[in-house]
């Protein structure tokens, strides 16, 4: 029970294993009982236990509620969301930058008032959660072309095609907010799974995100109906931590009685207000980590049947497992995937190739004839002038067996690699497109945005490729540069540098990795990456620089990022653009 103050008056702990929704009727008859003259108490309950049942059993006994419609309902109620112009913003939210802005508009449906809300906050978190979900799929679906490409006898394709549909269907179930807006197919006869978004769905589902509705019997102002709604926050909180100390005092291997939560209510002016919100207790994180050999493991993850495997304990997990996290996150994919990934959605090539300056091997050029020649690309547009990492790009062609000729000093990275394009590897003039003005990130997208308007039409593709540590930041630059344009990203690094230990030393895994830089200097590089890319004061998104949009950085990435950070604190590197 809450005052209208929001302090606590009572609250009562249920029995634990039984339906949430059995419990809301019971905390009710308990309020009935308490004194207060003729006002009676506003129920104030989530959506999963808001049954129809519960609902019209509080009509019948007088009281009035407030409840969070289902997600899977807001739907019906698109056109009014679609509607921004009608919404008005909750008063001290979004101003002061503390807390994200809500925006709500009041209807009628029925018997009941309906407040339509618009969370920034919740938009974020679900955006988040559907391009997790997206990326979990297409990952699954490429490690699955994979062994279908090589007729891995695992999936016994001779025998048909069930068992690959099996795989897809499990994959498709951990990835439902993905999965149903993307066609997925495998043809057995040619062996070739295929895979595109369904854009329209797409688009109308990312529309809704961030969406919500009310549905009360009262009838009050929208923001005031908000605010009684939101008093369950401090409650799912206190019910939160309930949990947690439940669930840390019990042996995982046993049941025991579960908490239930709290009521709460308010008085008139403010109405009695009782809520309820069953929060799930937060699993424990094991400190170690396991690293396991081979690839077995990654082929269970997709559900392809392959024989157990010994884990092995590695003296070097502290460090070179979060590298590993935060390098994959920074590199966005892998360059041998770009094919692919064009072809996912539909795409035979790309309009434009964009190879960034900051790049340090020369050799990466040769990649990038390659996709030219080869029909992944229509056109190359280099793209940097002179910043923090051209001089790396001048040692290589100075070191380099093959293009050590071509001069370098004092000479824009665009030019050096126009010249071993066009020189070396045969790439026509008029497929080449030069942005030398550029000192950092956030340059290249603006002058390489000028730079294709000046050559004429956008491209409606464009494939960016950087430096690993560098492809995130880059990527969301060019999105927030181009916005509205209607060009279309894809972001793949050259490679994804994977770290081990050696005699107690961290060194390349993959020797051919070391052109990039030294293990000190990739690792100093990495992790000035990760609080450039936080959309926080110091940061470069809306709530800082405001040089890119906002980043949704996964918690496990923020996890290793912060053990570097006890491992590395001497090389984190400052802003330095």
């Amino acid at each position: 029970m809450l005052d209208a103050e929001g302090f606590i008056i009572r609250h009562k702990v249920f029995a634990g294993n039984i339906s949430y929704r059995k419990t809301l009727l019971d905390d009710v008859d308990d309020l009935e009982q308490i004194p207060g003259g003729e006002a009676r108490p506003v129920v104030i309950v989530d959506g999963g236990m808001a049954s129809l049942a519960n609902l019209d059993a509080l009509r019948d006994r007088g009281y009035d509620y407030i409840v969070n419609g289902k997600r899977r309902s807001r739907a019906e109620f698109a056109d009014g969301f679609l509607d921004i112009d009608r919404f008005r913003l909750v008063e001290g939210r979004g101003k002061s930058g503390e807390k994200q802005p809500v925006f709500v508009r009041r209807i009628t449906s029925g018997d009941e008032t309906v407040v339509l809300c618009r969370s920034a906050g919740r938009k974020q978190e679900e955006d988040a959660i559907q391009d997790n979900a997206e990326r979990k799929l297409i990952e699954g679906l490429e490690t699955l072309r994979a062994p279908i490409m090589r007729n891995d006898k695992r999936l016994k394709l001779e025998e048909g095609p069930a068992l690959v549909n099996r795989i897809i269907g499990r994959l498709s179930g951990r990835t439902t907010r993905a999965s149903r807006l993307n066609e997925i197919n495998y043809e057995p006869e040619t062996r070739h799974l295929n895979w595109c978004r369904k854009e329209t769905q797409w688009d109308t589902t990312r529309d809704l995100h961030g969406c919500y509705h009310l549905r009360s019997t009262l009838e009050l102002e929208d923001q005031q109906l908000w605010r009684l709604y939101i008093t369950l926050v401090p409650v799912e909180d206190a019910f939160r931590s309930m949990k947690k100390a439940t669930s840390a005092s019990t042996p995982s291997t046993t049941s025991s009685p579960t908490a239930a939560a709290p009521s709460s209510s308010l008085r008139p002016t403010a109405p009695n207000t009782t809520s309820a919100n069953p929060v799930a207790p937060t699993p424990s994180r094991n400190s170690s980590i396991r690293c396991s050999a081979s690839a077995g493991p990654r082929f269970r993850s997709i559900g392809i049947p392959t024989q157990k495997r010994p884990a092995r304990k590695c003296s070097a997990c502290i460090r070179a497992t979060p590298c590993g996290r935060v390098f994959c996150f920074l590199c966005r994919g892998s360059w041998a995937n770009a094919p692919d990934a064009a072809g996912a959605r539909g795409l035979e090539c790309v309009d434009l190739l964009v190879l960034l300056g900051g790049i340090t091997e020369p050799g990466i050029a040769e990649q990038a004839a390659k996709a030219l020649h080869g029909g992944l690309a229509k056109k190359l547009m280099l793209v940097g002038g002179r910043g923090h990492s051209t001089h790396n790009l001048r040692n290589g062609f100075r070191q380099h067996p093959t293009y050590g000729s071509i001069p370098v000093e004092g000479r824009a990275e665009a030019d050096m690699l126009a010249d071993v394009l066009v020189d070396f590897l045969n790439v026509p003039v008029g497929d080449l497109l030069v942005e030398n003005r550029s000192t950092n990130c956030g340059n290249n997208a603006t002058y390489a945005l000028e730079v294709a308007r000046q050559a004429g039409d956008l491209p409606r593709s464009v494939l960016l490729v950087q430096d690993p540590t560098m492809q995130r930041r880059s990527h969301e630059c060019f999105l927030h540069e181009w916005d509205g344009t209607g060009t279309e990203f894809y972001s793949f690094a050259p490679c994804i540098p994977r770290l081990e230990s050696v005699d107690g030393q961290l060194v390349f895994a993959d020797p051919a990795h070391r052109w990039m830089h030294s293990v000190e200097n990739l690792v100093r590089l990495a992790m000035g990456e990760v609080p450039r890319l936080r959309d926080d004061a110091n940061g470069y998104g809306p709530r800082g620089a405001g040089f890119i949009g906002h980043v949704e950085i996964p918690p496990l990435v923020e996890e290793a990022f912060g053990r570097l950070l006890e491992a590395f604190t001497e090389m984190v590197r400052g802003r330095q653009d």
